[in-house]
């Protein structure tokens, strides 16, 4: 009996070590960035919704869904248009919505996610640029099962990791689904769109406006990570999906739901007391680090009309706290630079505001 009690405390130290509480005194370098410099170009942008940097050189600008071009690439060196590329339609190479996202400067690689016809697209930048045209390198439809907000996220040539719409950790309002992240094979086979609404009837809460999160893979190994949306947490996952690391903090979100008043066909989860809670969100990283906004409303008013300074946290690999960087306005996006002097962001004080490009010097 003594034995078995002394292995189940190694086995508790062991599973306890796996879970990381910080807050933010225990990042090792603390930074304020203020008075960015905006970087304008000599063409007039449409309608634009956000800004990516790509080897140091190009900037990659998502448009709003209504305009001719979604995407257009400029030099950030002569500030010249490069190239317009992406038009709303049912078309080949048309989307129905796109969302893009660009993980690192120094990829050649950056992806659309077309929510309309659950299609994703790996597009290599270098063969856009030569042939001026939109180059999709590698394309397929992903489960339609999988939340709208979250980055898919592509673990090697033929699988992806998605996180599931319904999946809720919270024993109240749970959908009876095990896990969040599955792996799934990258099937070419086309998705009706129908599927979404034979999911509803077999779920029990609607619970994709409280459940988000934003997933990346290390690129150095197979490790997913999975930052929270909402709640102020980081959670590490090997290749087999299982959880080796959980970074929790700095505030200790603790965050009930209830059932909203509405005319959906299914009950619609909210947040209770009809609270906000908004943490971490876009992210960068090099093959050192990661670079990842955090948004600290615990339960307070989000104002989208009076958007409030965010952090960035850098991290490096293998989940140390290297700096805690203090904003003096919102962003929405990140880059950074291949010799991470610069951090590029979009910005903007209010959603009814157009966004600026700007950038800090680190």
């Amino acid at each position: 009996v003594g034995f078995l009690i002394i292995m189940g405390g190694c086995e508790s130290k062991e599973r306890d070590s796996n879970f990381n509480s910080f807050s933010r005194d225990s990042f090792k370098q603390h930074v304020k960035l203020s008075n960015p410099e905006e970087i304008l170009f000599e063409e007039t942008l449409n309608d634009p919704s956000a800004f990516f940097l790509m080897h140091d050189s190009v900037v990659v600008v998502q448009n709003q869904m209504h305009c001719d071009y979604i995407i257009e690439l400029f030099s950030l060196n002569s500030k010249k248009l490069l190239a317009q590329l992406a038009t709303k339609g049912s078309g080949p190479d048309e989307f129905n919505s796109c969302y893009c996202y660009v993980n690192s400067n120094s990829d050649s690689l950056f992806y659309l996610k077309d929510d309309g016809s659950y299609s994703f697209m790996f597009v290599n930048l270098d063969s856009t640029l030569k042939s001026q045209k939109l180059y999709i390198q590698k394309r397929f439809h992903y489960n339609p099962e999988l939340h709208y907000y979250v980055e898919i996220c592509p673990v090697d040539n033929q699988h992806y990791v998605g996180y599931h719409m319904w999946y809720l950790n919270d024993s109240t309002y749970n959908n009876n689904l095990p896990n969040a992240l599955t792996k799934y094979y990258m099937d070419i086979k086309n998705i009706e769109s129908s599927n979404v609404q034979n999911s509803m009837s077999k779920y029990r809460y609607f619970v994709a406006s409280v459940n988000d999160v934003h997933l990346f893979k290390n690129p150095l190994n197979k490790q997913i990570w999975m930052a929270d949306a909402h709640r102020d947490r980081i959670d590490i996952y090997n290749d087999s999906l299982q959880v080796v690391k959980t970074l929790s903090g700095p505030d200790n979100y603790s965050i009930k739901y209830s059932l909203q008043k509405s005319n959906s066909p299914i009950p619609f989860i909210s947040f209770e007391g009809e609270k906000s809670y908004r943490s971490y969100s876009n992210w960068t990283f090099t093959d050192k680090y990661i670079y990842i906004i955090y948004e600290g409303i615990n339960g307070g008013i989000y104002n989208i009309e009076d958007l409030q300074p965010v952090e960035v946290f850098k991290f490096d690999w293998n989940g140390n706290l290297i700096c805690n960087y203090m904003l003096d306005r919102h962003v929405s996006t990140l880059s950074v630079d291949s010799h991470e002097k610069y951090l590029y962001c979009t910005s903007r004080k209010s959603f009814k505001d157009t966004p600026q490009f700007i950038r800090y010097k680190l």
